[in-house]
């Protein structure tokens, strides 16, 4: 699905898979690849797709139908997702859902007593 969302978009955009491969600094076949779905972008260049193509990864990973680009904030909690959780196993994953889980209902209580 992820290929064909990202030629969706690249068509979308006016550019062709070299213009594209420019913008984000890989060839002009490896493009091809992720289109064709013979190669999987990594999550630097997924990211790097989806700001090029006005989009979020989760729309080019067909996680959603709303292609609609991320704000700062979403930015943020995406970075956060993908980076801090990579290479932690399903009890590490767990344990930093709980602590996020945690610091949002602090934060409404703090919001709540302020009030």
């Amino acid at each position: 699905m992820y290929g064909a969302r990202i030629r969706e978009r690249r068509k979308k955009a006016g550019l062709t898979m070299k213009e594209l491969g420019e913008k984000i600094n890989v060839a002009e076949s490896t493009i091809s690849g992720y289109e064709s779905e013979s190669r999987k972008p990594d999550i630097d260049i997924l990211k790097k797709l989806a700001t090029v193509l006005d989009t979020n990864s989760s729309y080019l990973l067909g996680e959603t139908d709303d292609p609609t680009p991320l704000d700062e904030k979403q930015k943020r909690d995406e970075n956060i997702f993908f980076f801090d959780l990579d290479g932690l196993d399903e009890e590490g994953i767990e344990q930093v859902q709980k602590a996020i889980e945690f610091q949002r209902w602090r934060a409404e209580q703090k919001k709540q007593q302020k009030k």
